[in-house]
């Protein structure tokens, strides 16, 4: 395990919770609008969504608005632009955002437990099937970025036939049959910018009325998150905050 501390202020750019669930047939606007009325005092800015495919997070293939004879659609995007959360709602999943302004991990499962339990007695949501918690941490660096490493992606000794920009690596990591993680480890030195995104995520069935064993679970998926930060980033990381 890594030497795990509290960073003043720690280079989050975004942190989303997601649950995924057996997706819902009768999915209809009026249920959504009704879902939009219920958290219209934080979240004024909405989104209907259209949606191929849906990736976890802030990456989105296309989200338009949608004329009343494009319905039935895949979803809903609500936005707390005040607060920094952002909220997608689709048949077979739910994820909440905190973007740029992260305070602490209890804020945000405070806000995405709010969100569910609207969700949840509104529709009737079925067993939780995937729990992801990913972060997105971005730092910038002012010099040669190796001091503020404990590991480095791979990087070639020698230039080939042009200057190096921009380094990636991904690494997947299994703790169980039902828990792993996901790391995608950039070093961008054009921009001179570190960006460490980890995926961590629980494949176990849960029912809806488990949501203390979730809890747990999801705390449990916090601590490999961070273990796994602070095995790459070094102390004088402090230097950069």
């Amino acid at each position: 395990m890594s030497k795990q501390r509290n960073l003043y202020r720690p280079p989050i750019k975004e942190a989303v919770i997601e649950f995924q669930f057996q997706p819902m047939l009768n999915f209809n606007k009026e249920e959504l609008l009704n879902f939009q009325e219920h958290l219209k005092e934080n979240y004024s800015s909405s989104q209907f969504l259209d949606l191929k495919k849906f990736t976890f997070g802030v990456q989105m293939d296309k989200a338009t608005e949608v004329s009343e004879s494009q319905f039935p659609f895949q979803g809903i995007k609500l936005e707390d632009k005040t607060r920094g959360f952002v909220v997608h709602f689709l048949k077979d999943r739910l994820s909440v955002s905190k973007i740029n302004s992260y305070n602490n991990f209890e804020t945000l499962l405070e806000e995405f437990f709010k969100i569910y339990s609207e969700i949840n007695n509104l529709f009737k949501l079925g067993n939780i099937s995937r729990i992801g918690l990913r972060y997105i941490n971005e730092i910038n660096f002012p010099d040669r970025f190796k001091k503020y490493l404990e590991r480095t992606p791979l990087v070639f000794k020698k230039e080939l036939s042009g200057k190096i920009k921009r380094t990636y690596n991904q690494s997947i990591f299994e703790y169980s049959d039902f828990e792993g993680a996901i790391l995608n480890f950039i070093v961008d030195l054009k921009n001179k910018k570190i960006i460490v995104d980890t995926d961590v995520f629980n494949t176990s069935i849960f029912n809806p009325t488990e949501l203390k064993k979730v809890n747990k679970i999801l705390d449990k998926m916090r601590k490999i998150k961070n273990d796994i930060f602070f095995q790459i980033v070094s102390d004088k990381l402090e230097e950069l905050l």
